[in-house]
């Protein structure tokens, strides 16, 4: 796989969460140049940058896309939401 990826431009979201690192270690670790995504700024070790942007605001994509000027070739779609349920699930009958 290190020939595959190594040069190769790949993205990961969620970048600072729990496996977004683990992700920027393997692909940097197998040669590909690796841009980690987040809604937080920081740095990420095997990471070329941190890029800030909100993978569900369309607009910070596209800001996003002009900064980097490159399609990447490969996408770890990681990023996740952190925070408690809002709902209490336990409430519902099975029928609804």
């Amino acid at each position: 796989m290190t020939a595959e990826l190594a040069g190769r431009l790949a993205l990961v979201t969620g970048a600072s969460g729990k496996l977004g690192p683990v992700w920027i270690g393997a692909l940097a670790g197998a040669g590909a140049r690796v841009i980690g995504v987040d809604v937080r700024a920081g740095e990420i070790e095997g990471a070329e940058s941190v890029e800030v942007a909100d993978v569900t605001d369309r607009d910070s994509l596209l800001a996003l896309r002009e900064r980097l000027g490159a399609v990447p070739d490969v996408l770890i779609n990681n990023a996740g939401i952190d925070q408690p349920p809002t709902g209490d699930a336990g409430s519902l009958a099975i029928e609804d």
